[in-house]
Order: C-alpha cells, then structure tokens, then sequence
C-alpha cells in the first residue's frame, strides 16, 4: 500500500498579497507542489515537532523519576535532611491523578519507612534546571495567566492556581479578590478599583507576577456591570510553591517538618535515595499535549527532552536538539525552520511545507510512528471537534491570533498526511477560515 502525504498552506503576506502554498506527495512522488519552501507560523502544530522529538529521544515508555533523598538515614525515625531531587516532572495534577496526588504518595511512603520527624529543611533541589522560565520572546501579559505559566524543575498543579475577582460594594470601591486552594499562600497586592458602568468593554484588571517571590499585583479598572469570574494565574515562585504543597503532605501525613522550604540551585549531598515515584509514561503526557494543546505541557516536556539527553532542563538546548532531530534523522534543511518554543505561542517560529512533509514521513516509519499516531485526538475530541468538516482524521490544530493551522493523518489507515496553515486572518471569522481550509483537505483526499 503506499502512503499519501500532503501539505497545503494557505497565508498572506506582510502586504496582504494572498500567498498559497501547498505539497502532495505519494511515496517519493511529488503529485502537486506550490511554494512549499515558503516558511509559515505552525501555531500550536509546533506541538507535533516537540511530541515526535521527545518520542526519538526518549522512547514511548518514558517515565520521570522524583526522589526523595538525604544525606544519612533516619536515627531513631529522626531525619537529619530531607532533599527532593527535582526532575521536572510535569503531571502532578489531577490531569494524571484522580485520586491519591504524589505529594501523598511520597509522604506516605517516608511514614511506611519509618520517618517520624525531619529535623532540617525541605531542600528542593533544581540544580538540574538551571534555564530560563519560558521563552524571551513571551510577553509579560501572557506569563500572567495559566496557558503560559512558567517552567520550573518542581511542580504541582501545572504551576497554576485559581483565584475569584469579585466586583465592590460600588464605584470607587475595591474590587475583592478570592484565592482558591493553593491560592492562599500567594500574598495578592489589590489594586482593583470599581469605575462605572460606562467603561464596560474598556475596564482592563492586570495580573502581575513577581517573579521569584509569592506575590501577585493585581491592578486596574472593573466596570460595575461586569459579573464575578474565575481565571488561573500563574504561580510566580513554582519550585517553591510545589516544595510547600510536598511539606504539607508530609506534616498531614503525621511527620512534622522543623526546618523551613529552601530552594537550591547547587546539588547538596543527598546520596541516600528514601522513595521515589515515576511518572506516567511518555505516550500519556502526550495526549493532553495534542487533544488540549496544552502550552505548559508541551513547555515542560521541551526541557525533559534536554534534562534526559543532556543532563540539565534547558528550552535553549533542547530547541537544539530537536533542530539536530530535523535536520540529521529527518533529513530537513536548516534553512527551513525556525524554532523560538515548544507550544507553538511564539509568532516567530517557522517552518516550511517541505520540512513538515519530511516530518510526517519519517514519523509513520519510526518505531515510535505508531504511538506518535495514536496520541493524536480523532475528530470528535479535545480542540478538534472544530474541524469536524474534515472528516474522519487524527491531527493537531493551532490557532493564534492571525493564524490557523491543522496537521495530522487520514484515511482508514491513517495513510493519508496533511498539514494546513492559513495566516494574517485580520478579522476574519476563524469558523469561515476553517470551512476554506477543510473543504480544501476534503477535496485534495
């Protein structure tokens, strides 16, 4: 049976000229080509180059490993230290697990070996990830909030918490502001005041991290005639956050802790490993990164890929590795792509028709094609029941403010590649550019 592949880029220029692109290709046969080395925004289809990456690097049951260790064991149920060796372990969230979280299944474990009491401090060691938090070119309002939280080397809670803004009593008041869950132990500095209903749609209410420390600013105008509303936020100090929710665990579960929560960056001596506990594997952190698109995740999983190969958690070496991955498995010219992060959130990540094409083959053939496959949402799943004129396909979507893009398989074999990118959107209705886009797919198969 032979395989289909086809790329179709739909864009328009910087002067709004409307530029077309597109490649089918069957096997090593070129069926239709149109300027497909002309590089486009992939959006969140950047998603699909970090998972197939992660995939060569790591191998589908991939699992991260966090220890808990110290320097001596327990004298008397008595621990001297207690260090967490932080291995960047993205799913300690619900997402992964329903029930018993880890902070609990570790604390536990410590109990069942006979620690009654830790006389020092909770080290959380991050040594291993000495990088940046996310991408330089991620804007301040965007780190605010949960799609683009920070990266960290621990983590709870997909380094988000939930907070409630609520309108004041009247104009000029302040508005409140309810912390949820771990919330509460971010100090929020509230700035809200109450204006008339007369700056409805103009009213805007800032979040400002200080990065580094549990604090939130939290500024600007709130309308009188706007209503309450949730949002998560990110958490500006992750690593020490995720080490207070593991001490608490640890003191309900009945060892109290003396010492306080301490974030090193320089590996202390802790060679005596008391439990550790493994991620899912690999193929599962995958899916919410393609049925959600999750920015997080995939940010996450882009410093695992360099923490595991290399040795330390970096998105700069990792965005090197996955560039060696293109070019040296894959067979893509350099010239072809830009890469700038691994959600797909930058605007200033590129790639070409011709590199994307080159990609889909090379995954069906791969070991790991298979898994890579299957990750993928079907059409009645996570944010592609958008597309769902397309038909019967797995793939990934993206979508940024003047960009959509689709990408994936299908056919009853999934033998058929495909990749879609439509930019400079203006103020086009997204649903009329996706029907454009898939009627496209739908006649090309």
């Amino acid at each position: 049976m032979k395989t289909f592949f086809i790329i179709f880029l739909l864009a328009t220029s910087v002067l709004g000229e409307e530029v077309r692109a597109g490649l089918v290709q069957r096997g090593d046969q070129i069926l239709a080509k149109e300027k497909a080395n002309v590089r486009m925004t992939p959006a969140s289809v950047q998603k699909l180059l970090v998972g197939a990456a992660a995939l060569h690097y790591l191998g589908p049951d991939y699992r991260i490993v966090t220890e808990l260790r110290s320097a001596k064991a327990p004298q008397g149920g008595v621990l001297e230290d207690l260090v967490v060796v932080a291995a960047g372990d993205p799913t300690w969230s619900e997402r992964f697990f329903e029930s018993t979280m880890p902070t609990e299944r570790l604390a536990a474990s410590l109990k069942e070996k006979g620690v009654q009491r830790v006389a020092g401090d909770l080290v959380v060691d991050i040594s291993r990830f000495p990088g940046r938090p996310h991408a330089v070119s991620r804007s301040g309002v965007e780190l605010a909030h949960a799609f683009s939280a920070p990266t960290s080397g621990f983590a709870v809670d997909e380094n988000a918490v939930l907070v409630r803004l609520i309108p004041g009593p009247g104009i000029g008041a302040p508005a409140r502001l309810e912390a949820k869950g771990k919330a509460a132990r971010i100090a929020w500095t509230n700035r809200v005041h109450m204006v008339s209903e007369e700056r409805h749609e103009r009213g805007t209410v800032d979040f400002l991290p200080v990065w580094g420390e549990p604090r939130v600013i939290v500024r600007g105008e709130y309308p009188i005639s706007e209503p309450s509303y949730n949002l998560r936020l990110s958490v500006p100090d992750p690593n020490a956050h995720a080490g207070h929710a593991l001490a608490a665990a640890i003191q309900a579960a009945g060892i109290p802790i003396d010492g306080r929560v301490r974030v090193v960056r320089t590996a202390p001596t802790a060679s005596l490993t008391l439990v550790r506990i493994e991620s899912p594997p690999l193929t599962e952190i995958l899916v919410p990164i393609f049925h959600k698109s999750h920015n997080w995740l995939a940010e996450m999983l882009l410093l695992q890929i360099s923490y595991a190969v290399q040795g330390e958690g970096r998105d700069d070496e990792a965005l090197d590795l996955i560039a060696s991955f293109l070019t040296e498995n894959v067979g893509v010219d350099e010239k072809d792509f830009v890469l700038d992060d691994g959600s797909g959130l930058s605007p200033f990540n590129l790639i070409t028709a011709d590199a994307v094409v080159r990609m889909l083959k090379h995954a069906q053939g791969a070991t790991w094609g298979q898994a890579f496959i299957a990750a993928l949402p079907n059409t009645r799943e996570g944010t592609l029941r958008a597309w769902s004129r397309a038909g019967d396909i797995r793939a990934k979507t993206g979508t940024l403010r003047d960009s959509l893009a689709l990408a994936g398989y299908a056919g009853p074999r999934n033998e058929i590649a495909f990749a879609v990118f439509r930019g400079h959107l203006d103020d086009q209705p997204k649903a009329s550019v996706r029907s454009e886009m898939t009627d496209w797919l739908r006649s090309s198969w």
